[in-house]
């Protein structure tokens, strides 16, 4: 599966059935995007999503791009460790804490490997992150962790703006202009009982 994708405004690249060799589409190239802007999305940190991520980050800097759009719209999340190896593609977030999670059974610390060279986006990437009411969990995570190690500003988060025939559409509920806000985080307790 797919995870990542990573488009110029010339070409793009997405991930095989493999998960780990990329394939070269020059039919989602976004011809908008400036010269030396490159754009990834990441559907959810599940998976080989953290690798597939590496190896855009890895094109990204074979290509010489200076600057970065990340969308994370409708991204749900996923796993914590994935998220670590993602967030350790920025410089300034490599060998650092994650996040601290505190709770009636549960005090970890969450900490970012340092990877390799290639797949480090040097500090000094100008970055810019997309987000909207679907953004949740993991995604609120990286977003946070880029924001506490200054990769990002809030000036750089772009919110997706709902008009109001989407908002009838969706329903009561339906949120706008705000990720998701998930504020907890579980885990999976294996049952020895079956």
């Amino acid at each position: 599966q797919s995870y990542v994708l990573l488009a110029t405004n010339t070409t793009a690249w997405y991930f095989t059935f493999d998960g780990l060799t990329m394939q070269e589409s020059p039919s989602d190239a976004i011809p908008s995007l400036p010269d030396g802007t490159a754009y990834i999305g990441l559907s959810e940190f599940s998976g080989d999503a953290d690798k597939q991520f590496q190896f855009a980050v890895e094109k990204f800097n074979s290509l010489g791009c200076d600057s970065l759009i990340l969308d994370l719209r409708s991204n749900p999340g996923g796993e914590l460790d994935i998220t670590g190896e993602i967030a350790a593609c920025f410089a300034n977030i490599a060998g650092k804490t994650l996040l601290t999670a505190k709770g009636k059974a549960v005090n970890d610390t969450y900490t970012c490997p340092v990877l390799k060279e290639e797949f480090t986006l040097k500090d000094g990437i100008d970055v810019t992150l997309m987000a909207n009411s679907g953004t949740a969990s993991a995604s609120e995570v990286l977003m946070g962790a880029l924001l506490d190690y200054k990769v990002i500003s809030y000036s750089d988060i772009y919110l997706s703006d709902y008009t109001d025939s989407y908002l009838t559409l969706a329903g009561e509920g339906a949120k706008t202009a705000s990720t998701y806000g998930k504020g907890c985080m579980q885990y999976i307790i294996p049952n020895s009982s079956t």
